[in-house]
């Protein structure tokens, strides 16, 4: 019998990818807050605690994967009691459900957390020790910069904005302050896999690869591929470097990549769209 995943955050860039990956072999359900995306979702509303412990004691999943935290550091700036409303009180609800009915509670968060600089990196590193200590099955998912493509094009994040680019005629600006190791999207959709296949719990598991880039190489990289021209601009955002090795890939048995064959994987995936 396959495990029951209930996906939170279905029509977001990241979780739109998950369900595309994995829905053909995992049994999940994904779920939308206004509009969705997927034609068999699901309607909830994460920051009701009356809708979550509905839904949960209902569907009965066997896993809960959260992807439905806003991941714009300015959003969550300008909305700061919005943000930590959805970022950390709406996990604190779902942490206490999953708990209550044994669901395994696997939680995308952010590198972020490392230097928490802002309220984003704040609300993120709060829901991870809310998760911690919550006492209920859990595994914590650490992704860096997301890049890769995923069905939902439109979403304000990064690597769609490198796809908007490609429609400008004239150069597109990105910055080359800031320097991070990258995490491909596809990595996060298998680590989700092998969790659910594996029964991984009680972990923290930070994903992306080795090579450190700027969002000016990245777009370069990617943009050159279909010759369009970038510039490079400083945004001068300090925001310290945390170089780790990406040492689960072989624990998982997931491929590693190097940026070179990243930036090749998601060539092809633009090309095919």
């Amino acid at each position: 019998m396959r495990s029951k995943i209930l996906l939170l955050g279905s029509n977001g860039y990241l979780g739109a990818r998950i369900y595309q990956d994995l829905h053909m072999t995992l049994d999940i359900v994904p779920q939308y807050h206004s509009s969705p995306f997927w034609e068999n979702s699901i309607q909830l509303d994460i920051t009701d605690p009356i809708a979550v412990e509905k839904t949960v004691k209902e569907l009965k999943p066997d896993y809960i994967v959260h992807t439905a935290n806003n991941g714009s550091g300015s959003w969550c700036e300008s909305h700061p009691e919005e943000a930590k409303n959805l970022n950390e009180k709406a996990t604190s609800y779902i942490a206490d459900v999953a708990m209550k009915h044994q669901s395994h509670l696997i939680y995308i968060s952010s590198l972020a957390v490392l230097n928490p600089r802002n309220i984003y990196g704040k609300t993120k590193k709060n829901s991870e020790e809310i998760i911690q200590k919550s006492h209920g099955k859990w595994t914590i998912i650490r992704p860096s910069y997301i890049v890769g493509m995923s069905p939902n094009v439109t979403n304000d994040r990064p690597f769609n904005r490198i796809l908007k680019a490609m429609s400008q005629d004239k150069p597109t600006y990105w910055d080359t302050s800031w320097e991070f190791q990258p995490t491909y999207i596809g990595h996060i959709s298998q680590v989700v896999e092998r969790i659910v296949r594996r029964n991984i719990t009680g972990k923290i598991i930070p994903i992306f690869i080795k090579e450190v880039v700027t969002q000016y190489k990245l777009a370069k990289d990617i943009l050159s591929n279909f010759k369009k021209e970038v510039q490079p601009k400083n945004d001068n955002l300090v925001i310290p470097l945390s170089i780790e090795k990406p040492r689960f890939f072989e624990e998982l048995n997931i491929k590693d990549m190097s940026y070179k064959e990243m930036i090749t994987v998601i060539t092809q995936e633009i090309k095919a769209i």
